[in-house]
């Protein structure tokens, strides 16, 4: 047990940081899901205690007030004194990535846990105890170290609550957030944030890679970080597709290389350069643990904004039971959403029965798994002819079949074209009115999500 303490997994500077930033800004400890069982420093342990008492009573706190308050409890020294609480807030990077950095110093904590039940697996297997009644525990053990978190009081609960509702206030009168550029569905949805699952569904060539892909580009324009898993496209017809709907290019010919067409990007881009748009792309994760270990080191490195998958379909799901394998990977997506509190939007298709009639699709006909709509957040459908007219352009409904803690429907009183040629969904007119709201014949709500 000893030789496994002295080599536990730990990061003395996120573990700072994550102090710091509670130090500078203190509604962020309100989004740190840490407790001081989690700092592998004791000095730290008694710095996260102190803070953690100093919240629940509702007192500002900072490097003057805190190290005032462990004084008073002769804990200051145990602490590392006034000169160590100061030191932590001044090299503090920054607050902005204090959930990522509240994330190194919990997976340390699981670690170091992980590796303790270890221990005393092996301890007892070296002892009279049974093999299969220690595997039994082990398992146990192992299997809580991922699904256990910590509690919440009502209060704390209540409090995010309302710093949710204040941010998202701000969001709105700033215009921040993630958006798609058409502003009837961006004004249904709201802006994107937070841990949710939302699924881009659409039949074949609706224009599903072009939707999320222009909600990438508009975000990084406003320097939002993007992150996009694709199993579909190369990099050549990403950056083929990024400039036609960056500069108003024929996407063909881009991709034919007509040097007319490369004059118009060389010349349009000595006025605004897309080179440098925060965008990371991997081509090359396929399975569940590699897309959702490469989002992770994206939020970790970048702190990224939104996470696109593209497409459901494609992921690689072991077993043969495909439904199965596929509400494997929105559980999965759900979860990591949850836990780096940032959206994943997971492209997907819609079932073949439903792709061949001309009615507008339904929740329930989401492609080879019924858990796609238990899991997601929100789903978006895509609806319309696949004839483009002689400019390539196609009329296409848009709808919110699930969209929770908000409204559903189809955007009945406007009407959306995506021009094929430029990789570009716009929105050309309007007239006031509500949404429609969707009708099912089962017996579930289908628009609410509840039975």
């Amino acid at each position: 047990m000893n030789a496994v303490l002295k080599t536990a997994p730990h990061s003395v500077e996120a573990e700072q940081a994550v102090i710091g930033s509670c130090l500078l800004k203190n509604e962020i400890y309100h989004q740190i899901p840490l407790t001081a069982s989690d700092f592998f420093r004791a000095d730290h342990r008694v710095i996260w205690n102190a803070i953690a008492e100093l919240a629940s009573e509702e007192n500002a706190f900072d490097v003057v007030t805190l190290s005032d308050w462990l004084a008073a409890r002769n804990e200051l020294e145990d602490a590392g004194g006034l000169a160590y609480l100061a030191t932590v807030a001044r090299d503090t990077p920054t607050t902005e990535n204090a959930i990522a950095y509240a994330e190194i110093v919990k997976e340390r904590a699981r670690k170091r846990a992980a590796l303790a039940v270890l221990s005393d697996a092996m301890n007892a297997l070296h002892g009279a105890e049974d093999t299969t009644e220690v595997a039994g525990v082990l398992s146990a053990k192992l299997e809580n170290l991922t699904t256990s978190g910590g509690d919440l009081s009502f209060r704390a609960v209540l409090g995010r609550g309302f710093r949710a509702m204040q941010e998202a206030i701000t969001r709105r009168e700033q215009g921040d957030g993630l958006r798609f550029g058409l502003p009837a569905l961006d004004h249904a949805l709201g802006t994107l944030w937070g841990p949710r699952l939302v699924i881009l569904a659409g039949r074949p060539s609706t224009g599903k890679t072009a939707l999320a892909h222009q909600m990438a580009m508009v975000g990084a324009k406003r320097g939002l970080v993007i992150g996009k898993i694709e199993l579909e496209m190369g990099a050549e017809e990403i950056a083929h597709r990024s400039l036609a709907f960056a500069y108003g290019v024929n996407v063909t010919h881009i991709a034919q290389g007509e040097p007319d067409t490369r004059r118009a990007i060389i010349t349009k881009a000595a006025e605004h350069n897309i080179r440098d748009y925060p965008i990371y792309v991997d081509e090359h994760a396929f399975t569940v643990p590699e897309i959702c270990a490469r989002i992770a080191e994206w939020h970790r490195k970048y702190a990224i904004r939104l996470a696109i998958v593209d497409h459901l379909q494609l992921v690689s799901v072991p077993g043969d039971n495909r439904a199965q394998g596929l509400g494997r990977v929105t559980r999965s997506l759900k979860l990591l959403a949850k836990r780096i509190n940032t959206p994943i939007m997971l492209l997907s298709q819609f079932n073949r029965a439903n792709a061949k009639e001309s009615a507008r699709p339904r929740l329930d006909g989401l492609r080879d798994s019924g858990e796609i709509e238990q899991d997601a957040d929100v789903v978006i459908a895509l609806h319309g002819d696949l004839d483009a007219d002689r400019n390539g352009d196609r009329s296409v409904e848009i709808g919110l079949l699930k969209n929770r803690g908000g409204r559903v429907g189809w955007l009945d009183h406007h009407h959306f074209m995506f021009r094929g040629r430029i990789q570009r969904f716009d929105e050309l007119e309007s007239t006031d009115g509500p949404i429609e709201r969707p009708s099912y014949s089962s017996g579930t709500d289908r628009a609410t999500g509840e039975t």
